[in-house]
């Protein structure tokens, strides 16, 4: 009777662990999904946006540079540039900053 007393605990003490471990695997995958969500914006604000990469895109291209000399100098990738210049939502501001102090006034 003792053997299966202890054979029921380790059963119950596997089956926990394996709810943790599902746990873990379904709250990692909630933060993913969170962190790759576009966050919605007001039109306007889409709009302001749109217009800003719109102005950053035509002073580089005043300046000849292009998006790959740029995106270097502001340590950033060309895509990440790229959707600077789209008015991408998702785009920190600190890589906006970026762009613009490596653009020559």
């Amino acid at each position: 009777m003792a053997a299966t007393a202890e054979g029921d605990q380790l059963d119950v003490a596997v089956n926990n662990a394996r709810l943790e471990a599902h746990k873990c695997v379904f709250l990692d995958h909630q933060r993913s999904n969170l962190a790759n969500r576009t966050p919605a914006l007001l039109p306007r604000i889409q709009r302001i946006l749109e217009e800003l990469g719109d102005n950053i895109r035509l002073a580089r291209l005043r300046r000849k540079l292009s998006a790959a000399q740029v995106a270097e100098r502001a340590g950033m990738g060309r895509t990440t540039l790229t959707k600077i210049e789209q008015g991408h939502p998702g785009v920190g501001m600190g890589q906006i900053i970026n762009v613009l102090k490596v653009l020559p006034s």
